[in-house]
């Protein structure tokens, strides 16, 4: 397990401890207590993953020298309760509140379901276009007044993208029927289900290991932060679904409160954070995929084709929000603002790193007993060749005996949920060379049952699961569980 990091914590705290205690010079000469602003927000790392609010923080500070300071209240509410945390902000229970713009359709604000539409803002010179233009996000911010806070700005951060846990995510097809995690969001849930996707709200780290769940959005930082890797290491590295903005409000009576001095502070620190995030939003994603890449991440690219194909998937979300008046002049005007920027460059893949066809590592899902043919799903059936050769298991230890009994030519026929395999034996071998059962194939795991019986003699295991991969010509097999279980060669088409 890694260490995490606590650098952007504990400058916070130490702003706020410096907030809780201190005080300053005012203009005689003398001193007074610093006034101290509860920023509220469900967030349960503080601002170590959201560094523009931490300009924010640190900015309030220097512009006031220290007279106005912000205490940040993490885990608000303890349940990622977006609409709750409004409310109670509005409410004045917090001075200031932060919260991903995801969540704000939820609340009562749905054109911000425009800044999170499927694939549009899906890189970082699109989202520096789109929170670049202050007339734009002057109105967006005005949206949140009926909500009873008083918006103050818009900060950019990473781009988020699909994460496989299974295996990679790059077309309709790898999405569906696949159990995703994402956070409480209308917009965000809608793109899932077009996708084929049925979503869950919360990312939680033991589903993800237990296989309860095929999928996530996520952003480099938190990928590293929760160690993910290991437990899903295919992240689909230019498939951005969409940015992850936050909004930055106030409570309205509390802002009214501050002299008009100090209520410039607070605006000037919050344009100075959106200006910061909009040139900084990336700085430490290379460093992040780096570390991905040491921890078990095999990095995936979308072709064109498949890229495509996922934004066609998504236009009935796009056809729905073109229909509400209050979506569609800001889901125009963002389109138009994405379309200017500018390609951002490939991500650099380290050696090593880029995923290739068939290397699905993380384990398939627990096996179950078939009691029938099962789905042949997108498997290609037919009749297939595979040579296990003495010295492939000499290589692998296996034993001298196991060697003479195991060696040979194997014949599999794949047919309606059913397999049969003859093997052709490299030695002369005093044992049955038929055997067969029932398959089931779900996306790239194939499901074996063997319902081949011998008096003495186990043909192959009961049940066993594997990963598959197809070049036309050849199965790939990958991931064997349970691990004890054997592994297959490659298969040839033809017999």
């Amino acid at each position: 397990m890694r260490l995490r990091r606590w650098t952007g914590i504990a400058v916070v705290a130490a702003l706020a401890l410096a907030g809780c205690t201190g005080s300053a010079l005012d203009k005689s000469g003398g001193t007074k207590p610093a006034r101290v602003l509860v920023l509220a927000n469900n967030d349960g790392g503080g601002l170590a993953g959201v560094p523009a609010l931490q300009q924010f923080v640190v900015r309030v500070q220097e512009l006031s020298a220290g007279t106005l300071q912000v205490h940040v209240h993490s885990s608000w509410s303890g349940d990622y309760d977006e609409p709750g945390l409004l409310k109670d902000v509005a409410a004045g229970r917090a001075d200031l509140g932060w919260t991903g713009t995801r969540s704000l359709d939820l609340a009562g604000a749905p054109a911000f379901r425009a800044l999170q539409a499927p694939f549009l803002i899906g890189s970082y010179a699109a989202e520096r276009a789109v929170l670049g233009d202050p007339d734009l996000t002057r109105e967006l911010l005005g949206e949140l007044r009926p909500l009873g806070v008083l918006g103050l700005a818009l900060t950019a951060d990473e781009i988020r993208f699909p994460v496989g846990v299974h295996g990679p995510l790059r077309e309709p097809a790898d999405f569906q029927d696949l159990t995703f995690a994402t956070f409480a969001s209308g917009i965000q849930s809608d793109s899932l289900e077009a996708l084929g996707a049925t979503p869950v709200s919360g990312i939680d780290s033991n589903a993800i290991e237990a296989g309860t769940i095929g999928g996530f959005e996520t952003m480099w930082w938190t990928y590293n932060e929760h160690d993910y890797a290991e437990a899903a290491p295919f992240p689909t590295i230019n498939a951005g679904l969409w940015p992850r903005t936050i909004a930055l409000f106030a409570n309205p009576h509390m802002f009214d409160s501050l002299d008009s001095e100090q209520q410039n502070w607070i605006r000037q620190a919050a344009a100075d954070a959106t200006a910061w995030s909009l040139q900084h939003a990336a700085d430490r994603v290379p460093a992040e995929i780096a570390s991905a890449c040491g921890h078990a991440a095999h990095l995936v690219t979308a072709n064109a084709a498949q890229l495509r194909a996922l934004r066609a998937a998504v236009q009935p979300v796009y056809r729905a929000m073109e229909r509400d008046a209050r979506q569609r002049p800001y889901l125009e005007r963002i389109t138009a603002l994405a379309a200017t920027a500018a390609r951002d460059p490939t991500p650099a893949v380290p050696a090593g790193c880029a995923y290739h066809e068939g290397e699905n590592t993380a384990p398939p899902p627990n096996p179950q007993p078939l009691t029938g043919p099962g789905d042949v799903g997108a498997f290609p059936l037919g009749v297939y060749r595979m040579n296990v050769t003495a010295e492939a298991l000499r290589k692998h230890g296996v034993s001298e005996h196991d060697v003479e009994i195991n060696a040979g030519v194997y014949t599999f026929t794949m047919r309606d949920g059913k397999w049969k395999s003859h093997q052709d034996a490299t030695f002369d071998i005093d044992q049955p060379t038929e055997c067969g059962g029932w398959f089931d194939a779900r996306r790239d795991v194939v499901t074996f049952t063997t319902t081949t019986k011998y008096v003495g003699w186990e043909c192959s295991p009961p049940i066993w699961t594997m990963r598959w991969a197809s070049n036309g010509k050849q199965i790939h097999w990958s991931t064997v569980y349970p691990p004890d279980s054997p592994g297959l060669a490659d298969w040839t088409r033809g017999g």
